[in-house]
């Protein structure tokens, strides 16, 4: 089997497993959001940010180094191990410290209820990712994705339960503590290589990799969580709470798509020693994921309002209208994901960090403009403004090849995601202006009816164009060249 079918099968296991949990969340959000209030999901995701910065902190880099090193015996699986469990204890005890002033600063002390579960969360939470990367280092596509799965449907399920029972906010934290209980028992369970003992990893072998991913993906987090930290210190926790659940909406299919390429590919980096057949093989990645992302993405940008309507119901309005821009920043994020996780696969910081700093650069300018207006949606332009340009730089910087070789990359790649942008765009107003053609001419009765009607003929018709015109796309010729069959009416003959 070659290198691009083992990564296309396991990204069929990944993005199916993907799509299920997505698909949970939906009905998981939805049903919570009929129980508890803004300002309660303002306070849990006040609280989970600090949760967030922790765990980057302090091991974050561990399960990228278990999927990079060559040789990786068992003896240094421990030592791996046991940093993880040392480094989720310590950043649960400081969470514990620091989460009354993290509340107070960002105005949101609805979140003291979720203290204690989600300092449980954070203690298993680092363990949990290196058992996962174990497990996706023997490349077991099929029991990575069951274990993922399960770990979703089984801690979702009892969440859901202990809401429609207890009726307590704090059942949302419960959820995120047992998840990751679960995600690392059944991870440990499912590995079945036999590890010889090899030679022991140092502390200075460890963090010499681990220290530059830690940085740079500290530096991501920050990126994206200073607008609704600022909404949330600004406007208090129930802006929050709409902002968040508006980025929910598109943040989650994002996140499946972004984790479900991550597990497929990171395991096979590694394993390519050639520069320009790893920036051939980064570039193909980032057309097929924009090439997923770009049409889902815009579809879900022009029906916000009328899915939010549909998924949380009264008292959302404003999360559905930010979920426009949020949702344009949600599909910029996915080949960005793609370009940034190969390049650091592959030891290429500088490129990372470029795109990082000019991220930095264009958040200035909408963040200040939310400080002095108040309006919440200069955080939702931050966010995208901000990805928009991170994916330019790194679209630039991504080969790393000879100087001939890298123009070619850097001028295909851009104009390769140029196309599909427009050709997205195309496609989902296309669908929306049937979409609302539809509602009006039936007329349906109630707003539920009205969204419902607007968002199947939109998503039809943008799905039927999109097949109707994918053999002229970008992705197309990219399956092609990489020797995937495909149906002659979606491009299976030469163009």
């Amino acid at each position: 089997m070659s290198r691009f079918r083992s990564v296309s099968r396991s990204l069929s296991w990944a993005l199916a497993a993907q799509m299920i949990i997505s698909v949970g969340q939906l009905v998981y959000a939805a049903l919570t959001a009929r129980l508890f209030t803004p300002a309660e999901f303002g306070g849990l995701a006040a609280a989970l940010s600090l949760v967030g910065i922790l765990s980057l902190l302090t091991t974050t880099g561990l399960p990228s180094f278990v999927l990079k090193e060559s040789e990786l015996g068992g003896r240094a699986v421990l030592t791996v191990r046991l940093f993880g469990l040392l480094g989720g204890i310590l950043s649960a005890v400081v969470f514990v410290v620091l989460v009354p002033s993290w509340l107070l600063i960002l105005r949101a002390p609805e979140g003291h209820v979720y203290v204690g579960l989600l300092a449980v969360g954070q203690a298993i939470g680092p363990s949990a990712a290196i058992e996962a990367a174990l497990l996706r280092r023997e490349i077991q596509p099929k029991k990575d994705a069951l274990a993922l799965l399960l770990s979703f449907l089984l801690s979702s399920g009892c969440g859901i339960i202990m809401a429609l029972l207890i009726r307590q906010s704090w059942t949302l934290a419960a959820v995120v503590a047992l998840q990751s209980l679960l995600l690392a028992v059944l991870s440990r369970l499912f590995q079945t290589h036999k590890r010889a003992q090899g030679i022991p990893l140092f502390y200075r072998t460890i963090m010499g990799f681990t220290r530059k991913i830690t940085a740079q993906n500290t530096g991501f987090f920050l990126l994206q969580r200073v607008p609704e930290w600022i909404v949330s210190a600004s406007l208090g926790s129930s802006a929050l709470g709409q902002f968040t659940r508006g980025a929910s909406l598109a943040q989650m299919p994002a996140t499946a798509l972004n984790a479900a390429l991550g597990r497929a590919m990171q395991p096979y980096w590694r394993l390519i020693s050639q520069p320009h057949v790893a920036d051939r093989a980064m570039n193909d990645a980032a057309t097929l994921s924009a090439g997923i992302a770009f049409p889902i993405f815009g579809i879900v940008a022009v029906n916000a309002g009328a899915l939010v309507d549909l998924w949380l119901g009264e008292g959302w309005e404003q999360a559905g209208a930010l979920a426009t821009l949020l949702a344009i920043g949600a599909g910029l994020a996915v080949p960005f994901g793609s370009l940034a996780s190969g390049q650091e696969m592959r030891g290429n910081f500088k490129h990372v960090r470029r795109a990082q700093w000019s991220m930095t650069g264009a958040l200035v300018i909408p963040v200040l403009l939310l400080v002095t207006t108040h309006s919440i949606w200069w955080a939702a332009a931050a966010v995208t403004i901000s990805t928009f340009v991170g994916l330019l730089v790194m679209a630039i910087s991504s080969a790393t090849s000879h100087t001939g070789f890298r123009v070619r990359m850097r001028s295909r790649l851009v104009r390769r995601l140029t196309s599909l942008a427009l050709w997205s765009a195309g496609v989902s107003v296309l669908g929306l202006l049937a979409g609302l053609e539809a509602a009006r001419l039936v007329s349906p009765a109630g707003r539920i009816a009205e969204a419902v009607m607007q968002i199947s003929v939109a998503g039809t018709v943008s799905a039927f164009v999109w097949l109707l015109t994918f053999r002229w796309h970008e992705t197309n010729r990219v399956l092609r060249r990489r020797g995937v069959r495909l149906p002659s009416f979606v491009g299976g003959r030469s163009v």
